[in-house]
């Protein structure tokens, strides 16, 4: 499995950057509405019926056009979004670091995603948000360098193009115990509804999904790995100790809602490590897209 992603930071200065990250999460809509904005001729017209939708850089980022392999469709269906916010309120410095991780050719979009940001942002309260602070990348040992401070990157030699091979090889698969902390809320689907509770193996299974997905979407390769042995020794894993809870974010709507904490466990994991590491970039579950579902993983 390989695939290219970025990793970017936006850093914004805001007067109330909890409230800020509230409003970002619940704004998928909002940010497609203003990506839109920036680059359509014809606002009027549906994008399937638009007969300029193949040169169209908007459609090509949110389309989520279904493949034309029917055993692609079969498996993953939808296809996700080619890219994952995710969201870190600094109330003390007023500031709220968004990080935008972009995957596969959705990579040479990433000004105009920078600049639907800078839309949406630019829409609210004055005294809301105030102005980006900063725009930074990640190289393969999270070192943060410069971008600018605009849509326009004034900096495109620091541009770090990540490879998902080698990221997951700079991290050692020989494992036993693994601390998963939930940084936003988790939501996962079971029989048509929301778990309530962590389980170890619905994560597991639905990081795979959307992993695979991924991959198969954006990065034209597909997954040789077997789901099955995957999805058993997932369910073979032993917690260690859980501060899980059920919570809905203040302010938030019910979209908001689902588990966070953190959590230690035990196990075979060589298997399951790298879908772990990529899911940390890539969040996991229903709204991963817009910050939920965000993770940090610490192995020993």
């Amino acid at each position: 499995m390989d695939f290219n992603l970025i990793d970017t930071v936006i850093s914004v200065e805001s007067t109330d950057a909890t409230a800020l990250m509230y409003f970002l999460m619940q704004s998928g809509g909002r940010y497609s509405t203003a990506c839109r904005t920036i680059c359509c001729r014809w606002p009027l017209r549906t994008c399937d019926t638009c007969s300029q939708n193949v040169d169209c850089i908007y459609f090509r980022v949110f389309s989520q056009e279904l493949s034309n392999d029917p055993e692609a469709v079969r498996r993953h269906q939808k296809p996700p979004l080619p890219f994952a916010f995710s969201f870190f309120p600094d109330s003390q410095n007023c500031c709220l670091d968004c990080r935008l991780v972009v995957v596969g050719g959705a990579i040479h979009s990433l000004e105009f995603l920078l600049q639907g940001f800078e839309e949406l942002i630019g829409c609210l309260e004055v005294g809301l948000c105030t102005r980006i602070r900063a725009i930074s990348t990640r190289n393969y040992m999270g070192d943060v360098l410069s971008l600018g401070s605009t849509s326009h990157i004034k900096h495109p030699e620091n541009l770090m193009v990540l490879s998902v091979s080698d990221i997951v090889k700079n991290r050692s698969w020989v494992h036993r115990s693994v601390t998963l902390q939930l940084f936003s809320p988790l939501r996962i689907l079971s029989d048509k509804h929301q778990i309530r509770t962590f389980q170890f193996g619905l994560f597991i299974r639905s990081i795979i999904r959307r992993v695979t997905a991924i991959a198969c979407c954006y990065g034209d390769c597909d997954v040789s790995a077997d789901f099955k042995k995957l999805a058993l020794l997932s369910h073979e894993t032993r917690s260690v100790s859980e501060s899980f809870t059920f919570s809905s974010l203040p302010g938030g709507s019910i979209k908001l809602s689902g588990i966070v904490g953190e959590g230690s466990f035990t196990g075979e994991f060589s298997d399951i490590i790298p879908f772990l590491i990529l899911g940390s970039y890539l969040n996991v579950g229903k709204g991963a897209s817009f910050g939920m579902g965000s993770y940090t993983l610490t192995m020993d």
